[in-house]
């Protein structure tokens, strides 16, 4: 079958190059309003394409048979020009709906308006950050309508719990490009340059069909932020300063202590087009002294992302990202909500982490795109209590893509390559080879101007060279594993602004090299390696509605989503027959829920009030659960473990919140602004058992914090010509809250931020 797809897939984007071009239409394309020329607007007819350079300049030599040309571009309305020989044009386009046609290219690989998309998305534009005032992206994300972040792992929608660091079912992407630590597959956050943000796209589904193993709940997509016709250059200082927790718990400002917990970020950030080139480059520096005691940190991190236009077919580009610093960090508390850690349970690490992006894309004359993606990535962990860990990592990828604007179809194929190298004292200072090879093509059709369907199938195959030995007993030293994996989407356009969407993806997750062969422990608690692990499979299904509103001078977008996602041989971290911690495949598992988002912008006069949330609704189970007590370890069955390592009496997913609630609103009057942004998380009700009894104080903390946790985040700003400020306070009211068993959360905390645009 493999062998039929790629000779289909081959087939069916097959390039061939047209020489018969005896007309030459040259020209600009400018926004309507403003007068200013339009870069990246697509020209074209039929296999003839283009598109306009930084200026809104084009140029293109069509056959004499063609005698129109069509012009696209993300948030502007289609236009159509009719030609008559060798001529000169200046074409103006109109802007539509904002909130409608914010552009994404994450859903379908295709630049594309986000209400055309079948699967719900999120897009995390890039004057968040500032608003909130943060320089953390799990901040960030923790803000955004069906997203969890659970001690820096991404949970959306509940397809994912808490893994200790090992695996993750969100896959964390930078620039078009997979961000995971190969071994673990887990997101190193402050590896992303968030003072460069274009924006951060997130999928809400299994997307394993287009984006391969880590993509089975869903994708986290940072866009880094490319030059205009304007340079564009600032620095920013950011100074964070936590006051004391209402619980009396800190360790600062007792026993002669004089430290005091606080932040500080210098940023920069410099934009610029010259001719054929593009320059962005960003870099920040970073101290921490940590509220938990013993976490502190200290950082250097610089990006800089370099792009060459040969001509107007031709693009070459070369991503560099480099961090370096260390860290320290504690796996648990001392004792019921204490802002101290367990000695024993504290690890420091000196990291090195950099990666080398060079990438090429090409658009042939008959409309073809060829487009090539590579990434080295090349991690070292120097780590104490024997969790070391360097990897290396190759990823490569081949995009073939093809517009069909005569039949108004879109074809895009692709081969991918990803070879990692990891040594680890983790691992018993094995060297691991993995490899992943996958092959992958999709289909979208547009039919009546109102109905889009999108049909994907991928290739996976998964090798892992590793010991002979592994958990005290011989292993193969080679475990490998191939699948077919299939997506269906369709949007149709009831109206002029409404979207209903419906999807269907199928998910598959292979073991990471951390969940098959680690062997460390984490104060105290022994984790050890569990090499029949098997990969595990699932699916997650859709339907949804897009309505956009306008009220006088108020525009509102609605976006409705049912949801479902069925998992078969989940992975989990629990406890085995021997009181171990070992990854193990827990059987079938099913969630359901619904989730409602909105945003809306009212502007009279000088005045703007913007405001976006949502609520989330899950229900989360085992389909196997029960309480009956265990008389036999060995004989008890999958239904009896499960409920046997949950701290909950009833049937539900542990480290799950049923209930998420996001709310921000911001008024804007000239250059004044003022905001509020609100975080509701309900109770976690199932943690590991073990936790509540091994962990001190763990049991008695959630015991008296039953009712979730909710934050409230003010901030106050002013926009100077060329400064800006913003005083803002995070948790307010001083809320004492966790997000995983025995670390504490942020007490209320005062930030300033100054930028300086130069």
């Amino acid at each position: 079958m493999l062998k039929y797809s790629i000779c289909f897939m081959l087939f069916l984007i097959f390039d061939l190059e047209s020489s018969a071009q005896s007309k030459l239409v040259k020209g600009i394309v400018r926004d309507n309003q403003t007068q200013e020329g339009l870069t990246g607007v697509t020209v074209g007819f039929g296999n003839y394409g283009t598109s306009t350079d930084e200026n809104g300049f084009f140029e293109l030599r069509l056959d004499n048979s063609v005698h129109s040309l069509h012009f696209r571009l993300i948030g502007y309305q289609d236009h159509t020009i009719n030609l008559l020989d060798d001529q000169e044009v200046v074409v103006l386009m109109k802007e539509t709906s904002y909130l409608l046609n914010t552009s994404v290219i994450t859903a379908s690989r295709f630049e594309k308006p986000l209400s055309e998309s079948s699967i719900s998305m999120s897009v995390i534009k890039s004057d968040l950050p500032s608003k909130l005032n943060s320089n953390s992206v799990e901040h960030i994300l923790d803000r955004v309508p069906g997203v969890q972040m659970i001690d820096g792992q991404a949970n959306i929608r509940g397809g994912s719990g808490y893994t200790y660091g090992a695996g993750s079912r969100v896959l964390l992407m930078m620039d078009e490009l997979p961000a995971f630590v190969s071994d673990a597959g887990f997101p190193n956050w402050d590896d992303l340059p968030l003072e460069n943000i274009g924006q951060i796209e997130i999928v809400k589904g299994a997307a394993s069909a287009l984006y391969g193993s880590s993509a089975m709940n869903g994708i986290i997509h940072f866009r880094s932020g490319l030059p205009v016709s304007e340079p564009y250059s600032a620095i920013s200082v950011n100074f964070k300063y936590y006051l004391k927790p209402d619980n009396g718990k800190e360790w600062w400002g007792k026993n002669g202590n004089k430290s005091i917990p606080y932040e500080t970020f210098l940023n920069f950030v410099h934009r610029i087009k010259k001719n054929s080139m593009d320059y962005s480059i960003s870099g920040q520096l970073y101290n921490r002294i940590g509220y938990n005691k013993d976490t502190d940190s200290k950082t250097g991190r610089i990006h800089a992302l370099i792009r060459k236009r040969i001509n107007d077919r031709l693009k070459v580009s070369l991503g560099i990202n480099f961090n370096k610093g260390y860290s320290s960090s504690f796996f648990y508390w001392k004792d019921n909500g204490l802002f101290e850690s367990d000695t024993s349970s504290i690890s420091r690490t000196d990291k090195v982490r950099f990666t080398i992006d060079p990438s090429l894309t090409y658009d042939s004359k008959s409309g073809f795109q060829h487009k090539l993606l590579t990434r080295f990535y090349h991690v070292y962990n120097g780590a104490d209590q024997n969790q070391s860990n360097e990897s290396k990592n190759v990823y490569a990828e081949y995009q073939l893509s093809k517009t069909i604007e005569s039949i108004s179809l879109l074809c895009i194929g692709g081969l991918v390559l990803n070879q990692s190298w990891t040594k680890a004292a983790l691992y018993s200072d094995t060297t691991f080879y993995h490899r992943n090879i996958a092959g992958f093509f999709q289909l979208e059709k547009k039919l009546f101007d109102r109905l889009i369907l999108s049909a994907g199938i991928r290739y996976e195959k998964y090798d892992i060279h590793g010991p002979h030995f592994a958990g005290g007993k011989e292993v193969p030293s080679r475990v490998s594993q191939d699948t077919f994996i299939f997506r269906f989407g369709a949007n149709y356009r009831l109206a002029k602004t409404s979207f209903l969407r419906a999807s269907f993806g199928q998910g598959f997750r292979f073991p990471t090299i951390a969940e098959k062969y680690i062997s460390t422990t984490a104060g105290g608690l022994k984790v050890v390696p569990n090499p029949d692990l098997h990969a595990e499979y699932g699916g997650s299904y859709e339907i949804g509605i897009k309505q956009a509103l306008q009220f006088n001078s108020t525009k509102l977008l609605i976006d409705l989503a049912f949801f479902g996602s069925r998992y078969h041989e989940m992975m989990e971290f629990l406890l085995n027959k021997k009181a171990q911690f070992q990854s193990r495949n827990i059987g079938d598992t099913d969630i359901k829920g619904i989730e409602i988002e909105l945003q809306s912008i009212t502007e009279f006069g000088n005045w703007k009030i913007t405001t976006g949330g949502g609520y989330t609704f899950i229900d989360p189970k085992y389909l196997e659960f029960d309480k009956t007590p265990i008389v036999d370890l060995d004989s008890a069955t999958l239904g009896q473990l499960n409920a046997s390592n949950s701290s909950s009496d009833f049937n539900i997913l542990k480290y799950r919140s049923k209930h998420l609630f996001r709310f921000d609103i911001q008024l804007d009057y000239s250059r004044f602004y003022l905001g509020m942004n609100f975080n509701y998380v309900s109770h976690v009700e199932a943690i590991d058992q073990v936790f509540e009894f091994l962990l001190k104080g763990v049991r008695d903390y959630r015991l008296s914090h039953n009712t979730g946790y909710r934050l409230y985040d003010f901030r106050v700003g002013y926009q100077l010509d060329q400064v800006s400020l913003q005083l803002s306070i995070h948790n307010a009211f001083n809320e004492d809250y966790t997000q995983r068993p025995g670390l504490m959360e942020a007490p209320k905390n005062l930030s300033l931020r100054v930028t300086y645009k130069l």
